[in-house]
């Protein structure tokens, strides 16, 4: 094993300069999306764990062969090379976009994989294909895969809380994902879905069973139980929070909600641990063949050839690479920027002469969620007895990934999502109209009708990006969009969302006329240089 541990320092600094090259980028960039959302906080820890799970397999390295493919395998680096600088430019004007944050994250796996190819052989290719492919685990989920996903268990869980409640006496009703108990009414949100545990078992049943050399059926029943204990324990927490605030109100709920919250990861993660070690039971016999093994193993690694292609070789073509991926990227975004159109910022204005005006707090819980950089929130009653509900957000220009990433969250937020969540009803959504608020400013708003409590309320929503023409904003939620984005160098536009929710008029009709009165004197704007 002296011949493994002591390779020339040139050697491993060129290979530290290359995984920096390769993974350097895509922790930066995948790292804004792991502080940002909850539960892909473990996406962290998994770099180290891939790094710990490479080391545990270095005693039984196989010899280093010749690449049989050496021109397939130099082709196929090439051309993941530029798959990963098409994700670059893509996740830079969007940078939630779950397929480009993928294309990185395949796209490194494989040069990575090929680099070890090229260098070492296939045997070790193989050798190292969990601790490398292992880091995808930490790669956020497909947009549409991950709401469902919550959807489902939000719901499973409050339905099934609701039957427990009431079984053991405690009348309990469900509204959507909110729980009606005596003592008010408790909302089930993303946070209470189980997803955060969900997702972090899961890798840790990936990372125990590779750590175990569980084989087979063991493997997969370890990655059965670690989903399994977490939806296990989410139910039980949220039990316990729902009797709580049954029992001793809604505050004392509060004071529980974090302490739960610790126990739920530290059980599961016990649990989970538990698991793997029984279905490892027989780990002992796998160690011993390891070490019978090992001298054998020794004597080829301390005669093996030199490398049919020196990693040494590969450092200047990285380093070329990488330069002109991170520059070319940076350039074409700043060149669009220097030439970016005169745009409008503006805010709203509440009716302070109005009796009723309330302004309102938006919960802190939201603000997590939302991560917006202005919020305001007032509500009132009109001379003609509507009652107005208003919320301006505001995400200002940003100057660094992590404040895009956090700016392009707003691209997620509007009424059909959040008023269902709060056990509205979609009733209709209606044509899209534009509103002139101001000489040279229009506004274009989404419509919808809601139902709650027997009543209709008539929500007009709009999201628009700093741009001289108050159009809606780029959703960045189709391919297409996404690619024009790409195309103008959009990535640093400031963005508000704002929502008026009528409660009163006779149809949607009135509503809108009502709306388009009133709305100038709810907007006050001024030009500024973009």
């Amino acid at each position: 094993m002296t011949a493994v541990q002591n390779r020339p320092f040139w050697e491993r600094l060129s290979w530290l300069i290359l995984l920096v090259c390769i993974w350097f980028p895509v922790l930066y960039l995948l790292g804004a999306q792991w502080s940002l959302f909850e539960q892909y906080q473990y996406g962290w820890a998994v770099p180290f764990l891939c790094l710990y799970l490479a080391a545990q397999k270095r005693p039984t390295l196989p010899p280093i062969t010749a690449p049989r493919l050496k021109k397939p395998a130099v082709v196929f680096l090439l051309l993941a090379g530029i798959v990963f600088w098409v994700m670059r430019v893509f996740q830079e004007a969007n940078p939630l976009w779950r397929a480009a944050s993928y294309g990185l994250a395949i796209s490194a796996v494989t040069m990575t994989l090929l680099v070890v190819y090229l260098t070492q052989g296939i045997d070790r290719t193989v050798h190292h294909v969990f601790p490398v492919a292992f880091f995808l685990i930490a790669v956020p989920w497909p947009t549409p895969l991950e709401h469902w996903i919550i959807q489902t268990l939000t719901g499973l869980n409050a339905n099934l809380v609701v039957e427990l409640l009431n079984l053991v006496g405690v009348p309990a009703l469900l509204h959507g994902n909110v729980i009606e108990t005596s003592a008010g009414m408790v909302g089930i949100d993303e946070a209470c879905s189980g997803i955060r545990s969900f997702q972090a078992t899961l890798m840790i049943a990936l990372f125990f069973g590779e750590f175990y050399q569980l084989r087979g059926g063991r493997r997969w029943g370890l990655l059965a139980a670690g989903p399994g204990l977490a939806l296990g324990f989410n139910l039980a927490r949220t039990l316990v929070l729902v009797l709580v605030a049954a029992k001793a109100g809604l505050p004392a709920m509060g004071r529980w909600h974090d302490p739960t919250g610790v126990i739920l990861l530290v059980g599961c993660f016990v649990s989970l641990w538990g698991v793997a070690v029984w279905l490892a039971q027989d780990r002992k016999r796998i160690k011993t063949e390891k070490e019978n093994s090992t001298s054998s193993i020794e004597f080829a690694v301390l005669n093996e050839p030199k490398p049919a292609f020196n990693v040494s070789i590969l450092v200047p073509w990285f380093l070329i690479w990488a330069s002109t991926v991170g520059i070319s990227t940076e350039a074409w975004f700043r060149i669009h920027e220097a030439h970016g159109n005169r745009s409008y910022s503006w805010s709203t204005r509440w009716p302070v002469e109005n009796t009723t005006l309330h302004t309102n707090i938006i919960p802190q819980n939201s603000l997590r969620i939302l991560q917006c950089d202005q919020n305001s929130t007032a509500s009132w009653t009109g001379e003609d007895g509507v009652f107005w509900q208003v919320f301006f957000l505001r995400w200002n220009a940003a100057d660094s990934f992590y404040g895009r990433a956090k700016e392009a969250i707003s691209k997620f937020h509007n009424p059909t999502d959040c008023l269902s969540a709060a056990g509205m009803k979609l009733e209709a959504q209606l044509d899209p109209v534009s509103i002139a608020v101001r000489p040279g400013l229009s506004l274009v708003f989404n419509r919808y009708v809601f139902s709650t409590g027997g009543k209709e309320l008539y929500v007009f929503f709009s999201q628009t990006e700093d741009m001289t023409s108050g159009s809606q904003a780029s959703s960045r939620m189709t391919h297409l969009s996404r690619l024009n984005a790409v195309l103008a160098g959009s990535r640093n536009y400031g963005q508000n969302n704002f929502e008026v929710a009528l409660a009163g008029p006779e149809n949607p009709a009135v509503a809108l006329q009502i709306f388009r009165t009133q709305m100038p004197t709810l907007i006050q704007a001024e030009t500024s240089d973009h």
